[in-house]
């Protein structure tokens, strides 16, 4: 008997290493479509043990390509399943792995710099393109179906799509496959120990630790596309990301928008996933203490804090943004710059399932602005004859949309010395004006509401709409030295409509209205009245005409349709 199982093993030892040596294990992996399988070396003494060394994997299907590299590896296999066109690995120890992960792309368009930051993949075309006439599947071909069970990974490498992580880490699972078929994946994990994330040249964080757990009870590959792969995937993310920078952000901020971001960045993410729904205490924060926003020539610089959670018992989920002390800066204009001094806003997006759509249910934002030096705009137009400005202001916003569509706001403005010299005189005043607005979307988007202005120093506004000889003349005695004004306004995608309702400056009252389509010069017209005295102004294709001594329905008879 001892002699029978020495012989025994005697001929597994030869047999197996045979076949581990030469390419006929190479051989029967490749069977399946898209694999390919290369080793340095490969040995077994007991049967169903394998050590190998030097293993490369590459993997591809009609969305994905996949690369693993395997320095050193044991693994146990169950002999008999071979028969059955069944491999199964009962149990895997592996050290110093490396895992990409790619999918297939229909275009680069505006993704170049994102897909350049993609693992490469030797032996694979670049960019990863989808083939628009993939093989049929030949039904003669009977695929091998993998089960890997006891998965005990060390990863020094793991690079899915643009974002690559260095370090230590550890992957525990188990899964099974049928080619293009089924994918199972029981409960597994993967431990981040310590490590640093890039995004192509990004450094995403200095520091990456945590865990990330996942589940698939069972996807039916062909059956399932785009976002329905969620469907079935529960898991738990729980990683905090520290010493990074905004910049990974760029990727896809700067094709679209043409918008960059920089600054340290520092996240918490908690994401707790049921089969495909986001759970309560779902939760990712960011906090950028001092990011710069470039876009052409500005920069908007200051702090930056930013929350996405479900809070509990809630099918919503919550957005929740906060900056303060931003700064708006343009290249070349030293003047003080205006200042961004809070904003603070908050949406409520309905719905939880990954799988569907979102929609926005609640948001609201306030912000408090300040402009210490009005002249730092002068610097953004060109030419001679651009007017000047002066003096100072500050404004404050706050805007509230509601479940059904409709949103309501209000616009706070104040100004200190205002001034506007332009080539016909100068235009000075201070005080305040207040918008109070609503919004509808639907049947179509607009907005209407109404302005009140309050203005002292505003007897150079007679001068803005007859020259300076007429404010010099007349602007005492009728004590132009103040307005108060109230002025209606709707506006569409369509156009824009002003109705001045009524406006008094000292001895003066006036009325008016102005029509801007979208398309083409807008036209208005305004009556002014003191005592028996009418004035009526014209606007038509950018210039303005006066009529003096008109009657009192001069204004009905010319305002715009």
């Amino acid at each position: 008997m001892v002699l029978g199982l020495l012989c025994l093993e005697l001929v597994y030892v030869l047999s197996a290493n045979l076949a581990l040596s030469t390419r006929l294990v190479r051989a029967i992996v490749q069977t399946a479509a898209g694999v390919k399988l290369e080793y340095d070396s490969a040995y077994s003494l007991i049967p169903g043990h394998v050590r190998v060394r030097g293993v490369r994997l590459r993997v591809e299907d009609a969305n994905i390509q996949l690369q693993l590299l395997v320095p050193r590896a044991s693994l146990t296999l169950s002999l008999h399943e071979l028969a059955l066109r069944r491999l199964h690995v009962l149990a895997v120890n592996c050290d110093g792995v490396s895992f990409r992960l790619r999918h297939k792309v229909h275009e680069v368009g505006m993704n170049g710099a994102r897909l350049a930051a993609y693992a490469p993949i030797e032996g694979f075309a670049e960019p990863p393109l989808y083939d628009p006439t993939p093989p049929a599947p030949d039904p003669k071909v009977k695929y091998w179906e993998v089960h890997i069970d006891n998965v005990v990974a060390q990863l020094r490498e793991l690079w899915i799509l643009e974002y690559r992580f260095l370090g230590d880490a550890e992957a525990r699972g188990s899964f099974t496959l049928r080619p293009t078929t089924w994918v199972q994946v029981e409960p597994a994990q993967l431990t981040l120990r310590s490590g640093s994330l890039h995004a192509g040249p990004h450094l995403a964080a200095k520091s990456i630790t945590g865990t990330i757990q996942a589940s698939v009870p069972g996807l039916d590959v062909k059956g399932t596309s785009g976002l329905q792969v969620f469907s079935g995937i529960s898991g738990r993310i729980e990683l905090a990301l520290s010493g990074g920078s905004l910049g990974f952000l760029n990727l896809y901020t700067k094709p679209q928008f043409n918008f960059t971001l920089a600054g340290p960045s520092n996240f918490l993410v908690r994401v707790l996933l049921k089969r495909g729904l986001l759970a309560e205490g779902t939760k990712v924060q960011l906090v950028a203490p001092s990011y710069q926003a470039h876009m052409s020539r500005f920069q908007l610089a200051g702090g930056l804090h930013a929350t996405f959670a479900r809070s509990a018992s809630s099918k919503e989920l919550a957005l929740q943004l906060e900056a303060t002390d931003a700064k708006l800066t343009a290249a070349g204009i030293p003047n003080t710059p205006p200042q961004l001094r809070s904003v603070a806003g908050t949406m409520n997006l309905r719905g939880v399932d990954l799988t569907g759509s979102f929609e926005v249910a609640e948001a609201t934002l306030s912000s408090d602005a300040a402009v210490p030096d009005l002249s730092w705009f002068d610097r953004l137009t060109t030419g001679n004859a651009r007017p000047r400005l002066g003096g100072a202001g500050d404004c404050q916003l706050e805007l509230q949309r509601h479940a059904d569509g409709k949103g309501t706001g209000q616009l706070q403005l104040r100004l200190q010395r205002a001034r506007l010299d332009y080539a016909g005189g100068q235009l000075r005043t201070s005080g305040r004006g207040t918008a109070r607005f609503r919004t509808e979307e639907r049947p179509v988007v607009f907005a209407q509401g109404a302005l009140s202005l309050q203005l002292t120093d505003a007897d150079s506004l007679l001068s803005f709409a007859f020259g300076s000889f007429l404010q010099s003349a007349v602007g005492k005695t009728l004590k132009l030295d103040a307005l108060s004004a109230n002025i209606a306004f709707h506006a569409s995608a369509k156009a824009v409509h002003l109705q001045l309702t009524r406006a008094v400056s000292g001895l003066v009252t006036g009325r008016g209205t102005y029509y801007q389509p979208a398309a083409g010069n807008g036209r208005g017209a305004g009556l002014m009245t003191a005592g028996p005295v009418n004035v009526g102004i014209l606007v038509k294709d950018g210039d303005a005409t006066v009529s003096p001594l008109v009657s009192s329905d001069w204004l009905k008879l010319n305002s715009p349709p």
